[in-house]
């Protein structure tokens, strides 16, 4: 494992830290270990959703061109929209 020397940390910041620290009965080191930990599963958690999210996109354009094959070009809500707009 590397060293990582971090510059201008504000003292507020510290603080936090050395509280944590203290209230688990850890060092600061190893909280800031733990909280990069969890900043990369978080990420990696975030990855897994954009992904999820580009599935979910690519099979609802399938649905849309299988639909569109099978049934053609519904124009059905054109009326109800013009209708809607003639009736105020």
């Amino acid at each position: 494992m590397g060293d990582l020397l971090i510059r201008g940390v504000s003292v507020r910041v510290k603080q936090k830290l050395r509280r944590m620290a203290m209230k688990r009965h850890m060092s600061v080191n190893r909280i800031l270990l733990e909280q990069l930990d969890k900043w990369e599963e978080y990420e990696d958690q975030d990855k897994t959703a954009d992904e999820k999210q580009a599935e979910a996109i690519k099979r609802l354009n399938e649905i849309r061109q299988e639909t569109y094959k099978k049934y053609g070009l519904s124009n059905i809500a054109v009326k109800y929209i013009r209708e809607g707009r003639d009736s105020r």
